[in-house]
């Protein structure tokens, strides 16, 4: 009995690791048109704004990787979604509705996540853009780069509910 216990929390532990791996490779994939240069130069000045999305980014945006834009969309949705589940009739009702209704709700946070992430990801794109950090000449460009941040965005919740799922 002991040992099945400590078997799974091992394979607990071994799963932790390895989504941190996941994480730590996926911060150094960079996002195409990047000027490392120029990343080095405005973060090393007094820029607070930079230095917050950087320290809000783990460190993404140092190095302007694949993580870059983080969970940050999927937190500001999640926080919405629990405001309208007091204030909104469908979602009130769907809270009341048990598992059920838990599930269609992180189903709706999930998705609008994806819309926020897009729409932060083109703020975000828009702002290096005009700081020069980031080149995107053209419009395949420009959405390379965004789907870039919004897959990031993306794999992180995958992990969070893959780590939620498997009970850690």
């Amino acid at each position: 009995m002991e040992f099945q216990r400590f078997s799974a929390l091992f394979g607990k532990i071994k799963y932790i690791f390895i989504a941190l791996l996941v994480y730590r490779i996926g911060s150094f994939i960079p996002v195409p048109g990047a000027n490392p240069a120029e990343v080095a130069r405005l973060l090393s000045t007094d820029s607070n704004l930079f230095g917050l999305f950087n320290t809000l980014s783990g460190g993404a945006l140092s190095r302007l990787s694949l993580f870059t834009m983080g969970i940050m969309p999927y937190i500001t949705t999640s926080i919405i979604v629990q405001i309208m589940t007091t204030f909104y009739p469908p979602f009130e009702q769907l809270k009341k509705e048990g598992e059920r209704g838990r599930a269609k709700i992180a189903y709706y946070t999930r998705a609008a996540a994806i819309v926020f992430a897009t729409a932060q990801s083109i703020g975000m794109i828009r702002l290096l853009q005009s700081s020069g950090i980031l080149m995107v000449p053209t419009t395949f460009d420009f959405v390379m780069v965004l789907l870039t941040f919004v897959t990031g965005t993306s794999v992180l919740m995958w992990l969070g509910d893959q780590i939620t799922q498997r009970g850690l």
